[in-house]
């Protein structure tokens, strides 16, 4: 199972969202190994360029020019797996305490926080 989702931040935010994240995935990947899974990863996605060729994927999501693009994947064996890890994440009250902090990064309006596009089966 793949879990995808896509969120955005202010792009003069960057280094604090970088190390947000990595308090994040410091948590949640050691767990998610430690069930089969692999993940989390977040990638910076198309930044901004001066003069767009086509429609992209900042515009699908509503990115404003000073703001990043972010994806998160994390990959888990099947569904069970994927409940079960992300319920004994969840539990930890360091883990929630540093979403909290890493969300409050997040941009808030229709189309653009942290929008979950569900899970897809892995090839």
């Amino acid at each position: 199972m793949l879990h995808l989702e896509f969120f955005a931040t202010p792009t003069a935010k960057r280094r604090l969202v970088l190390r947000r994240l990595r308090a994040v995935y410091g948590i949640a990947g050691a767990a998610t190994k430690v069930e089969g899974g692999s993940g989390p990863w977040a990638y910076l996605l198309e930044p901004k360029r001066r003069r767009p060729v086509s429609p992209s994927v900042r515009t699908l999501f509503n990115v404003r020019p000073g703001e990043d693009l972010w994806v998160e994947l994390a990959f888990y064996p099947n569904r069970s797996n994927l409940r079960r890890t992300i319920g004994k994440i969840w539990k930890r009250s360091d883990f929630q305490n540093v979403v909290v902090q890493a969300e409050s990064l997040n941009a808030r309006r229709k189309r653009s926080n942290s929008v979950d596009l569900g899970r897809l089966k892995a090839a």
